[in-house]
């Protein structure tokens, strides 16, 4: 019951930080949007940081660059890898 009201105690910020990366337009496919995905990079690593991650770090790429967190709680632990992309797709016409 205490991780519940945890939860909830942090639902109003969760959502805050939702909508901040929501509104980068960090379309990856038009070049008109690289400044975009840059900003969208940055937040994505200063967060991470904030959040607790150990090892934060821009990966670059021949495309738009990568995006790479970690934190180990213990080495003899099985790893959890969780991939996601921070792009998005243009709006059709």
């Amino acid at each position: 019951m205490k991780h519940i009201q945890a939860i909830e105690e942090q639902f109003e910020t969760s959502l805050n930080y939702l909508k901040e990366i929501l509104r980068f337009a960090s379309i990856s496919t038009n070049p008109n949007y690289q400044k975009d995905m840059l900003d969208c990079q940055k937040w994505l690593k200063t967060y991470l940081n904030n959040i607790g991650f150990q090892k934060v770090d821009i990966w670059p790429c021949d495309g738009h660059s990568a995006v790479f967190a970690s934190w180990e709680v213990n080495p003899h632990l099985p790893t959890l890898l969780i991939y996601g992309h921070y792009d998005v797709q243009p709006v059709d016409p």
